[in-house]
């Protein structure tokens, strides 16, 4: 089901439609960037947009393998 559904979105990913950020700038943020709108608020009053964005960003980004060797 998982599959299908993954499938579905790959298919139609151009008709995808985010919230306008100029009307509601959380709501975009939270949505585009995958993130509770309750953690994005918080940020946004503590960061302001511009490092808030680049929270959301660096938060999304995959994990470096850095694994020390023990040999």
């Amino acid at each position: 089901m998982v599959n299908g559904v993954l499938r579905n979105i790959i298919r139609s990913i151009e008709g995808i439609r985010y919230p306008d950020p100029a009307e509601d700038l959380l709501l975009y943020l939270s949505v585009y960037y995958a993130h509770p709108q309750w953690m994005v608020k918080r940020w946004l009053e503590r960061y302001g947009q511009e490092q808030t964005e680049r929270l959301l960003m660096a938060n999304n980004e995959r994990p470096s393998c850095r694994f020390a060797s023990t040999a």
